[in-house]
């Protein structure tokens, strides 16, 4: 792509010096813009959070640890029996 830019770029010069052609040359010298600007991308990704929302997350997680990881438990106490009972209902007539 960036050949081709320059390929429009030197004919538009040598249109200007040689065949002193400058309607032409600008015309290729606004088609070379055009194509740069279709080219480039518009709407750039932000990179992953380095910033301070990701740091403040961190020391977050660091100063609450014991707590989240409690609460965990206890979630899972409460609901990961469910689980194994809907588990062993399903194939329940298996066993019959």
């Amino acid at each position: 792509m960036f050949d081709l830019i320059a390929r429009l770029h030197d004919i538009a010069e040598k249109l200007e010096e040689v065949h002193d052609r400058s309607d032409l040359s600008d015309r290729l010298d606004v088609i070379a813009s055009k194509i740069v600007e279709s080219y480039t991308f518009r709407i750039h990704r932000p990179r992953k959070g380095r910033g301070t929302i990701r740091t403040k997350r961190r020391m977050y997680y660091k100063t609450h640890r014991q707590r989240s990881k409690t609460r965990m438990r206890i979630y899972r106490r409460l609901h990961r029996t469910q689980l194994h009972r809907r588990r062993r209902l399903r194939h329940y007539h298996r066993f019959g």
